[in-house]
């Protein structure tokens, strides 16, 4: 079996940023960053040339500013910067921010420039929701960015508590991140072993292994998966699984 990697975001006083890939787990064309913000205070991102830059704010409230733009994104809400574009960051409220830079080819890259799709924001109440095979009635699922939004790419988050399960199941179609919010208390399945797996925590399922996630009475399931997907095939697998409604 594939070792199971897992790194915990933790702040620390002496820097606002932590890389929290995860060494030789990493999935190639990712990087993986937590920032932390107080109220009132600013950062700004360059554009690195071909990686697109996805934002989750696990904590806060934030107004990124982008391409002549303001977005006033809460709790858990989703921002994407425009490609070759400056993205600023004013806290509103003391914030935590998940930075995700995406890898793009040049034509990817030439394609997302010119399709209008960018900036692109989401808030995580609002998002679409779809229900999937070996999840219950009472899991909440969010499309937080769809398939064909950034090239190879998708992001969602499962919601459940108590005494509940994510099926076991497979993609060698794709490799995924999960990020747990800081209230996810529950068990990652990987193969046959069963990990404790606490919040504000980055998570890598080994390609090709049989997963699943199981909480006991009093627990939480709440994550984000973030898909990385193999061409065709993902883009197919995402499709038949996720049945938006």
């Amino acid at each position: 079996m594939n070792n199971v990697m897992m790194k915990p975001a933790v702040p620390d006083e002496s820097r606002s940023e932590q890389n929290i890939c995860l060494s030789n787990q990493e999935i190639e064309g990712s990087s993986v960053y937590c920032h932390w913000l107080k109220k009132s205070c600013s950062m700004f991102f360059d554009p690195l040339p071909g990686s697109i830059p996805i934002f989750l704010l696990l904590d806060g409230t934030v107004i990124f500013e982008n391409s002549s733009s303001c977005f006033e994104v809460r709790e858990k809400g989703v921002f994407i910067g425009s490609p070759g574009t400056r993205v600023d960051i004013l806290c509103q409220e003391d914030a935590q921010i998940l930075e995700l830079q995406r890898s793009v080819t040049e034509e990817e890259w030439d394609f997302l420039k010119s399709s209008g799709r960018l900036p692109f924001f989401q808030n995580y109440e609002k998002a679409p929701r779809y229900r999937e095979e070996g999840k219950s009635e009472k899991t909440i699922n969010r499309m937080l960015v769809p398939q064909r939004m950034i090239p190879r790419f998708a992001m969602g988050s499962v919601e459940t508590y108590g005494r509940d399960t994510v099926a076991k199941h497979s993609h060698p179609m794709l490799e995924q991140y999960f990020f747990s919010f800081r209230e996810n208390d529950c068990f990652i399945l990987i193969d046959d072993e069963q990990y404790p797996y606490p919040g504000n925590t980055l998570l890598h399922i080994p390609l090709g292994s049989d997963h699943g996630i199981v909480s006991e009475e009093g627990q939480t399931i709440h994550y984000v998966w973030m898909d990385f997907l193999f061409g065709d095939q993902g883009l197919k697998y995402m499709d038949e699984v996720h049945h938006m409604i």
